[in-house]
């Protein structure tokens, strides 16, 4: 990338020259001619050196994508193997009570990875799905109440915009400073229709934050950058030692 862009300011600069020239300076007629095919053969190669570096970083980012895809299939199904195996040592054991039980978990797990792939923006969706099975020391618990499509709620914002604050929020809770006996404590982000027909996106935060205040001041930076608002929880809806910070994404009014 870094050549690239050394070889386009050398291809401007010979441009600009060029340009310079042909306009303040007296040239015979061969010498002017020689500048204007030297201005054109430097325009057309900075601009094919520019058009190659954005398929090479459309190339990358479809990599990028398709090993973010391969990754998330690998936990899925590394998922699933552990919950056969637990399934087939309930039934060997005879546990009739415990198979139930796992049997209606594995359900209630379907019905939430349902509900995300329908979400209606592919890149959040793929975000999200990934997000609840990925390794980090921090569980995020992915919870949406109820079936929704954001494609079809007249969001006041671009569905990459609204995906890349949702990445940058979840990172602002793991990266936020936490008790030690609470560092391996879940995170609840849940995302429903609010009763003002706006989106709610909510991060419950079951620990401990020793800096609650600097958290709260990234998350509002987020929604000022990204034109909605932080909503103070109501103290009746927190839990006892938990956290909980709403984003509110405006949504159009519905007929």
């Amino acid at each position: 990338m870094r050549g690239s862009r050394l070889w386009v300011f050398a291809c401007s600069a010979c441009a600009f020259i060029c340009a310079v020239v042909l306009a303040w300076g007296p040239l015979y007629l061969p010498w002017r001619i020689f500048a204007v095919i030297l201005l054109i053969l430097s325009l057309a190669a900075g601009c094919i050196i520019l058009l190659r570096e954005q398929r090479h970083q459309h190339e990358r980012a479809i990599h990028m994508a398709h090993q973010s895809a391969l990754e998330l299939m690998n936990h899925q199904r590394h998922d699933w193997m552990n919950e056969l195996q637990l399934l087939y040592g309930y039934v060997r054991l005879n546990r009739m009570e415990q198979l139930r039980l796992c049997v209606e978990g594995i359900k209630s797990k379907m019905i939430e990875e349902g509900r995300i792939a329908k979400l209606g923006i592919p890149e959040l969706t793929l975000f999200l799905l990934h997000v609840r099975v990925s390794g980090h020391a921090m569980p995020v618990y992915v919870h949406l109440p109820r079936q929704i499509d954001l494609t079809e709620i007249g969001l006041l914002m671009e569905g990459r915009a609204l995906t890349d604050m949702i990445k940058e929020g979840v990172q602002v809770m793991r990266l936020a400073p936490k008790a030690s006996a609470d560092v391996a404590a879940p995170l609840q982000f849940i995302i429903d229709i609010r009763s003002d027909n706006a989106l709610g996106i909510r991060f419950l935060y079951e620990g401990q934050l020793l800096q609650p205040d600097d958290v709260r001041t990234q998350l509002d930076r987020l929604a000022a950058e990204h034109g909605v608002r932080l909503e103070q929880v109501p103290a009746n809806e927190l839990q006892a030692g938990a956290s909980i910070y709403e984003w509110i994404v405006p949504c159009k009014v519905r007929d």
